[in-house]
């Protein structure tokens, strides 16, 4: 029970934080909110390294939402502008669009990273096959290279190898 409450607390802190920032920004006040969000990551990030419940990704996970959340709030703030006439009407400004599409690619640009890493580097490890070229090894490496013979499907799948030394 005690230790579903430590893993539950960082997380709660968190949407706390986020229910704190959007009274800031329902008050207009978008500097004072940002800065809070700010101590609310790494408010997250200290209690999970306290209770040992931190894990990258989670950070990564945390620190992008924080940022699109962000991007959006400042689209709507600075992007968006309501006009008097026709009643209803809305007027986009471009600097305000500009900087939220920024901050929306510079906060989900790390997601896209951490999501493809593992793909990548399995992709990268199948197609990798290294040959060696036995004239340009030493002699002794040649005598050594010969006492032993590579492992067929059936030597790794019953599990009757050996592992050389030497790679």
């Amino acid at each position: 029970m005690q230790n579903n409450f430590l893993q539950i607390l960082p997380w709660a802190k968190y949407l706390l934080g986020l229910s704190v920032y959007f009274v800031f920004i329902s008050q207009q006040q978008l500097s004072v909110a940002i800065i809070w969000f700010v101590f609310v990551v790494y408010g997250w990030t200290i209690l999970s390294i306290i209770f040992k419940t931190y894990k990258l990704q989670d950070f990564v996970y945390v620190v992008c939402f924080s940022g699109i959340v962000v991007a959006i709030t400042l689209f709507f703030m600075n992007g968006v502008e309501e006009v008097p006439f026709p009643k209803g009407a809305v007027q986009f400004k471009a600097d305000g669009i500009a900087q939220s599409l920024l901050l929306f690619f510079i906060f989900t640009l790390p997601l896209i990273l951490y999501s493809q890493k593992d793909p990548l580097m399995l992709e990268n490890n199948e197609d990798s096959h290294v040959s060696i070229n036995t004239e340009d090894l030493k002699p002794s490496e040649k005598v050594h290279r010969d006492q032993w013979e590579e492992a067929t499907q059936d030597d790794l799948d019953s599990g009757k190898y050996e592992l050389s030394d030497e790679r």
